[in-house]
């Protein structure tokens, strides 16, 4: 878990760094340079944790139940018992309408998060049958 300073900056100096980091975010153009920013501002655990966060709130969204997400995502049950309540009182509303938007940017995302969950689900296993069973090597071998 990442470690936070006891010594909080005052809340104008905060609203300060907060606006310039998502600046920051919003310049980037294009997958390449969005991985690259992340991978220099994010550690690998704020990456995981980062990731992990977003993955239950998609699955909340598709109805997954508590004990699949927490087993899953290998989360705490009172982790995804909190974002469960998040979700349902509206918390990531934006989110979900990024996710649910019929563009077809948003839709090439959502197949490729449907993708992403699947993975998850199954282990990591490929699909049990089917002519694209070894595909998913190729595309591991790739990272």
């Amino acid at each position: 878990m990442p470690h936070i300073s006891a010594n909080q900056v005052k809340k104008k100096v905060f609203l300060q760094i907060s606006d310039q980091l998502i600046r920051s975010v919003t310049k980037t153009a294009g997958e390449n340079s969005s991985r690259r920013l992340i991978g220099e501002l994010f550690t690998p655990t704020e990456r995981i944790m980062l990731a992990k966060r977003l993955a239950a709130v998609v699955m909340i969204q598709r109805g997954y139940s508590c004990y699949r997400i927490t087993k899953t995502l290998k989360i705490s049950s009172s982790t995804t018992s909190r974002f469960y309540r998040q979700v349902k009182l509206g918390k990531f509303d934006y989110l979900a309408k990024l996710l649910t938007g019929s563009s077809a940017k948003n839709k090439r995302e959502r197949a490729r998060i449907d993708i992403t969950l699947e993975q998850l689900l199954r282990g990591g296993l490929s699909p049990r049958v089917g002519k694209s069973r070894w595909q998913y090597l190729n595309k591991q071998s790739k990272f």
